[in-house]
Protein backbone atom coordinates (compact mmCIF):
# COMPACT_ATOMS: atom_id res chain seq x y z
CA UNK A 1 0.00 0.00 0.00
CA UNK A 2 1.40 3.74 -0.49
CA UNK A 3 1.99 5.84 2.83
CA UNK A 4 2.25 9.67 2.79
CA UNK A 5 5.31 9.15 5.46
CA UNK A 6 6.78 12.06 7.31
CA UNK A 7 10.76 11.26 7.39
CA UNK A 8 12.97 12.24 10.37
CA UNK A 9 14.43 14.86 8.32
CA UNK A 10 11.28 16.33 8.12
CA UNK A 11 10.26 15.86 4.48
CA UNK A 12 7.09 14.05 3.89
CA UNK A 13 7.07 11.30 0.26
CA UNK A 14 4.41 8.86 -0.69
CA UNK A 15 6.43 5.71 -0.41
CA UNK A 16 5.32 2.11 -1.05
CA UNK A 17 5.20 -0.38 2.14
CA UNK A 18 4.54 -3.62 1.79
CA UNK A 19 3.81 -6.55 4.65
CA UNK A 20 1.12 -6.88 7.42
CA UNK A 21 -0.34 -4.42 8.90
CA UNK A 22 1.91 -4.05 12.35
CA UNK A 23 4.96 -4.15 9.93
CA UNK A 24 3.80 -1.24 8.26
CA UNK A 25 2.80 0.96 10.88
CA UNK A 26 6.24 -0.27 12.51
CA UNK A 27 8.35 0.71 9.26
CA UNK A 28 6.26 4.20 9.53
CA UNK A 29 7.26 4.97 12.99
CA UNK A 30 10.72 3.92 11.92
CA UNK A 31 10.89 6.25 9.25
CA UNK A 32 9.41 9.17 11.66
CA UNK A 33 11.94 9.00 14.12
CA UNK A 34 15.15 8.03 12.13
CA UNK A 35 14.47 7.40 8.46
CA UNK A 36 15.77 9.83 5.80
CA UNK A 37 13.85 10.65 2.58
CA UNK A 38 15.34 9.23 -0.26
CA UNK A 39 16.99 12.89 -1.44
CA UNK A 40 18.30 13.75 2.19
CA UNK A 41 19.67 9.78 1.73
CA UNK A 42 21.78 10.21 -1.47
CA UNK A 43 22.66 13.60 -0.08
CA UNK A 44 24.21 11.83 2.80
CA UNK A 45 26.02 9.17 1.49
CA UNK A 46 27.28 11.64 -1.12
CA UNK A 47 28.98 13.88 1.71
CA UNK A 48 30.17 10.83 3.04
CA UNK A 49 31.61 10.00 -0.03
CA UNK A 50 33.04 13.38 -0.95
CA UNK A 51 34.96 12.93 3.01
CA UNK A 52 38.81 14.00 2.17
CA UNK A 53 37.85 13.96 -1.85
CA UNK A 54 37.64 16.52 -3.85
CA UNK A 55 34.66 15.92 -6.89
CA UNK A 56 35.88 15.90 -10.34
CA UNK A 57 33.47 15.99 -13.28
CA UNK A 58 35.22 13.77 -16.12
CA UNK A 59 34.47 12.01 -18.64
CA UNK A 60 32.89 8.25 -17.71
CA UNK A 61 35.67 6.13 -20.25
CA UNK A 62 38.14 8.31 -18.19
CA UNK A 63 36.90 7.15 -14.82
CA UNK A 64 36.61 3.56 -15.50
CA UNK A 65 40.03 4.11 -17.00
CA UNK A 66 41.87 5.55 -14.20
CA UNK A 67 39.50 6.25 -11.08
CA UNK A 68 37.17 2.84 -11.34
CA UNK A 69 38.38 2.28 -7.39
CA UNK A 70 37.20 5.91 -6.53
CA UNK A 71 33.31 6.49 -5.43
CA UNK A 72 31.14 8.75 -7.71
CA UNK A 73 28.34 11.37 -6.78
CA UNK A 74 24.92 9.38 -6.59
CA UNK A 75 23.00 10.87 -9.79
CA UNK A 76 25.53 12.56 -11.55
CA UNK A 77 25.97 10.74 -14.75
CA UNK A 78 25.10 12.66 -17.33
CA UNK A 79 23.87 10.78 -20.57
CA UNK A 80 24.24 13.68 -23.20
CA UNK A 81 27.67 14.88 -21.86
CA UNK A 82 28.87 10.83 -21.08
CA UNK A 83 30.33 12.77 -17.79
CA UNK A 84 30.37 11.85 -14.40
CA UNK A 85 31.46 13.22 -11.07
CA UNK A 86 34.50 11.30 -9.18
CA UNK A 87 35.15 11.60 -5.43
CA UNK A 88 39.25 11.70 -5.85
CA UNK A 89 41.25 11.14 -2.63
CA UNK A 90 43.23 14.43 -2.05
CA UNK A 91 47.06 14.46 -2.68
CA UNK A 92 47.64 14.40 0.95
CA UNK A 93 45.63 11.86 2.07
CA UNK A 94 46.36 9.15 -0.97
CA UNK A 95 48.65 6.24 0.19
CA UNK A 96 51.93 6.73 -1.12
CA UNK A 97 53.82 4.64 -3.41
CA UNK A 98 55.77 1.79 -1.41
CA UNK A 99 58.23 1.30 -4.01
CA UNK A 100 58.47 4.78 -4.78
CA UNK A 101 59.32 5.70 -1.08
CA UNK A 102 61.86 2.68 -0.47
CA UNK A 103 63.50 3.87 -3.93
CA UNK A 104 64.20 7.51 -2.66
CA UNK A 105 65.95 5.75 0.62
CA UNK A 106 67.63 3.16 -1.17
CA UNK A 107 69.29 6.37 -3.93
CA UNK A 108 69.69 8.64 -0.90
CA UNK A 109 71.78 5.57 0.91
CA UNK A 110 73.72 4.94 -2.26
CA UNK A 111 74.41 8.56 -2.52
CA UNK A 112 75.76 8.65 1.34
CA UNK A 113 77.94 5.56 0.07
CA UNK A 114 79.37 7.05 -2.85
CA UNK A 115 80.69 10.18 -0.18
CA UNK A 116 82.53 7.83 1.05
CA UNK A 117 83.43 5.51 -1.38
CA UNK A 118 82.74 7.05 -5.40
CA UNK A 119 83.19 3.46 -6.60
CA UNK A 120 80.01 1.76 -4.39
CA UNK A 121 77.10 -0.08 -6.08
CA UNK A 122 73.44 -0.97 -5.11
CA UNK A 123 74.54 -3.89 -3.59
CA UNK A 124 76.31 -3.07 -0.81
CA UNK A 125 73.29 -0.64 0.34
CA UNK A 126 72.27 -2.51 3.61
CA UNK A 127 68.57 -2.58 5.54
CA UNK A 128 70.42 -0.29 8.19
CA UNK A 129 71.48 2.09 5.71
CA UNK A 130 67.49 2.04 4.16
CA UNK A 131 66.04 2.39 7.47
CA UNK A 132 68.53 5.20 8.62
CA UNK A 133 66.88 7.12 5.44
CA UNK A 134 63.52 6.40 5.51
CA UNK A 135 63.76 7.97 9.34
CA UNK A 136 65.47 10.98 7.85
CA UNK A 137 62.60 11.21 5.80
CA UNK A 138 59.82 11.17 8.09
CA UNK A 139 58.33 7.58 8.18
CA UNK A 140 57.64 5.83 11.50
CA UNK A 141 57.58 1.83 12.03
CA UNK A 142 54.12 1.80 11.98
CA UNK A 143 53.60 4.35 8.70
CA UNK A 144 56.25 1.66 7.09
CA UNK A 145 54.02 -1.35 8.30
CA UNK A 146 50.99 0.23 6.50
CA UNK A 147 52.70 0.08 3.36
CA UNK A 148 51.88 -2.27 0.83
CA UNK A 149 53.82 -3.97 -2.41
CA UNK A 150 57.27 -4.08 -0.33
CA UNK A 151 58.73 -7.92 0.11
CA UNK A 152 58.01 -9.15 3.64
CA UNK A 153 61.52 -9.72 4.13
CA UNK A 154 62.69 -6.55 2.52
CA UNK A 155 60.11 -4.68 5.05
CA UNK A 156 61.28 -6.95 8.13
CA UNK A 157 64.91 -6.47 7.29
CA UNK A 158 64.58 -2.57 7.13
CA UNK A 159 62.84 -2.32 10.45
CA UNK A 160 64.83 -5.04 12.62
CA UNK A 161 67.96 -2.95 10.82
CA UNK A 162 69.75 -5.90 9.67
CA UNK A 163 73.32 -5.50 8.81
CA UNK A 164 73.05 -7.99 5.39
CA UNK A 165 69.93 -9.05 3.45
CA UNK A 166 67.28 -12.01 4.39
CA UNK A 167 68.20 -13.95 1.01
Amino acid sequence: MKYDVTFSCGHTEEIQIYGKAEERERKIKYFGKSGLCPECYKQKMNEEKAESCEEVEMKYSEYKENYADCKTKSGSYDKEEKTIVVYIPKQDEKEEDSREVFGKALNAALEELKGENENAKPEEVTPVMIARELNKMGYTEEELKKMKDVPETVMKDVLEKKEEWTR
